[in-house]
């Protein structure tokens, strides 16, 4: 549990996520008529019926949030082994970004050191 990537990219960006624990799909990317303008399909993500999220507090006074699928979420959470699952995808996401490797090692400075602080609650 909580070892594999929590996005699955394609082609086009991200094409589905991941329960943080068990890796079951609990996002997909759909096309959804645009709010501009309906003729026209957009992508767009749909939560699946399994999708979940735990409230987490860190160390720097933010919060995230962790998506685990329904079965995962009636087990007790591990706030900090979530952390990683996100850290491990924020790193992924800033490889396909275009950055520069200093702007790309700036970011990852700003969330390298961050810890839970607090037991989150469930909010879907």
């Amino acid at each position: 549990m909580y070892d594999k990537d929590h996005i699955t990219y394609d082609e086009y960006g991200m094409l589905y996520s991941h329960c943080f624990a068990c890796h079951a799909v609990i996002k997909k990317r759909t096309e959804i008529p645009s709010q501009r303008d309906p003729s026209k399909m957009v992508f767009g993500f749909m939560h699946l019926s399994n999708y979940r999220t735990f409230k987490v507090h860190l160390s720097n006074g933010s919060v995230m949030y962790q998506e685990y699928c329904d079965e995962c979420a009636q087990k007790p959470i591990d706030e900090e082994k979530g952390l990683e699952v996100a850290k491990n995808g924020y790193d992924k996401a800033l490889e396909k970004s275009g950055l520069s490797a200093d702007e790309v090692n700036r970011v990852k400075a700003r969330y390298k050191d961050l810890a839970t602080v607090k037991t989150g609650k469930k909010v879907k």
